[in-house]
């Protein structure tokens, strides 16, 4: 293979030859590597590099001094031989076989004596072709450069083994780009997952500090979106910024932000101090750091009667309702909210009633052998355990047990007699109100003389203060024919004139007749006193009615 002539291959101030070589003999007549020469020995005006008979490789400028490599240095036909010859100006040769020196360095001639204008020829001779390299040459270079020693080794080196003579070290990236923080996410009481994007396309993880500069949390992973905290305390403010990190260090810091932790929902609520017209409720549960921000606790009350109304957010535990309605059933939950005003859910509904009042307004109506005592109508007297209970002090026997009628008869009273009783209210839950003990009553009987006679029945009206158990008390005797409520005490008797000498026969005569007249007033007193006792009833009754009837309108506006 021949190479046309240029001034640059004649390498007057030195330079390097190199070859791969498979030799398989040492050639026809030492065959050549590489030649520049006339092949006339007297003004050979080039250089020779070729294999010799004696297993070297050998160089000469010109006609000069033949210079060899280590003796013994090339095998024939075993395997590839990496050579070079590098020569200075001066012709000072020295050989390196497979990246080695090999044998001792020497002088040709002169490198300015290479002025030939053959081409340069691989393989033989250039100027006849009586030369042949038995064998296989490969990557040939021609230099006008003298190459250094550790030049042409790792020449030899990456020719002879690519993948073990270098390595490519990582692309110097530098640090990467902080990331950008985005809103947090408060996932319970103790987790925050902190979000933000990844902005670098080089970063080995993120890390999580806190505005004291204290790592929180970090993962050794790419691409992320956000980190999570744990083991955080409830309703808690935290803040963080984020870095992201690779070997070369960290990112700057992404700003910072700020959230809360959750709040527990309340795990329930208890009833305090209630009153006739006031239920104060308390939530139960941690709700810790009510006082935070936005925190609080809200009460919702949903019974829609009278009175009843929700507490505002509020920092306290605890609330008051007030300005209710007496005995009358109110119905609460309750929820609660972290210092960033996400709100938990509410609790299970619960009711209590209002307490009743203490009983006032007594009025007791007495007839010929029995009592009926009413009291002021109850608010909501039907609702839930509310109710009534009368009873006599001297003998608790005689009661009304509870009932829901505000009036009760006492079927047990002895003419003549003065009787004391008590009464007293329980609300809807069944609390019972303090007991009111009523004035004593009399029980009399009036019996007119003669041919006549009636029985008396007796009203009387007691109004009691809540405050005292002292009464101002009138009474009226009414007789059989007349119902009166007058304030003084008025009493009207059958009465018959002492019999006259001159009647005493009349008298004798009428005997029989009077008598069966005794008989017929006396029957028509007793159906008088069947009917007043229906009608008491029926006006008891028409009164509960009407005072229902009361409460449901003062309910209603």
């Amino acid at each position: 293979m021949s190479i046309a002539h240029n001034s640059n291959q004649l390498l007057t101030t030195g330079g390097t030859v190199s070859a791969w070589i498979y030799p398989e003999t040492s050639g026809q007549l030492s065959g050549r590597i590489v030649d520049k020469s006339s092949g006339v020995a007297a003004g050979n005006n080039g250089f020779t590099f070729y294999i010799g008979t004696d297993n070297t490789v050998k160089f000469r400028i010109n006609a000069g001094t033949i210079i060899s490599s280590a003796s013994s240095s090339i095998q024939y036909n075993t395997t590839w031989y990496h050579t070079a010859v590098a020569f200075n100006s001066s012709g000072l040769v020295t050989f390196y076989v497979n990246g080695l020196v090999s044998g001792t360095p020497a002088t040709t001639l002169n490198a300015s004596y290479i002025t030939t204008v053959y081409p340069l020829t691989i393989g033989n001779r250039s100027s006849y072709t009586d030369r042949t390299f038995d064998g296989i040459i490969d990557e040939v270079s021609v230099s006008n450069t003298l190459r250094s020693a550790d030049w042409i080794a790792a020449e030899y080196n990456n020719q002879n083994s690519p993948s073990t003579f270098y390595s490519l070290a990582e692309e110097e990236i530098g640090l990467p780009d902080a990331p950008t923080i985005a809103t947090p996410t408060a996932l319970s009481s103790s987790v925050i997952r902190w979000n933000f994007t990844d902005n670098s396309s080089y970063e080995t993880g993120f890390r999580v500090y806190t505005n004291a500069d204290v790592l929180a949390t970090s993962s050794a992973t790419a691409n992320l979106s956000s980190l999570t905290e744990t083991g955080l305390s409830e309703n808690t403010q935290y803040t963080r910024y984020i870095k992201a990190y690779n070997s070369y260090g960290e990112s700057a810091s992404s700003s910072a932000t700020s959230t809360f932790t959750l709040m527990n929902a309340p795990t329930d609520f208890s009833f305090g101090t209630i009153t006739t017209n006031s239920i104060t409720v308390s939530a139960s549960g941690t709700l810790s750091n009510l006082a935070s921000s936005t925190s609080g606790v809200y009460f919702d009350e949903t019974s829609g009667n009278s009175g009843g109304s929700d507490s505002s957010w509020q920092q306290t535990s605890s609330y008051q309702d007030t300005g209710l309605s007496e005995n009358t059933q109110y119905t609460y939950r309750v929820k609660a909210r972290n210092g960033d005003s996400a709100e938990t859910s509410y609790t299970a509904a619960s009711s209590k009633y209002t307490l009743a009042d203490t009983p006032t307004g007594f009025s007791f109506w007495r007839y010929s052998n029995y009592g009926s005592l009413c009291i002021d109508a109850l608010p909501n007297a039907t609702a839930g355990s509310s109710g009534y209970l009368f009873w006599r002090t001297d003998n608790s026997a005689y009661n009304s047990g509870w009932i829901q009628t505000s009036c009760w008869q006492d079927p047990n009273m002895a003419v003549g007699s003065t009787y004391t009783y008590a009464v007293k209210y329980r609300n809807g839950d069944g609390v019972e109100t303090a007991t009111t003990t009523l004035p004593g009553v009399s029980f009399t009987s009036s019996v007119g003389g003669g041919g006549g006679g009636g029985v008396s029945i007796v009203q009387q009206q007691t109004t009691v203060s809540t405050t005292s158990a002292s009464t101002t008390q009138a009474t009226t005797t009414i007789s059989a024919t007349s119902t009166q409520n007058n304030t003084a005490t008025t009493t009207t008797t059958v009465s018959k004139q002492p019999p006259t000498p001159s009647s005493q026969s009349q008298q004798a005569g009428s005997t029989g007749s009077d008598q069966a007249k005794q008989v017929i007033l006396q029957q028509i007193q007793a159906k008088i006193v069947e009917v007043q006792k229906k009608l008491i009833i029926l006006i008891s009754q028409l009164i509960q009615l009407l005072q229902a009837q009361l409460q449901q309108l003062q309910t209603q506006h």
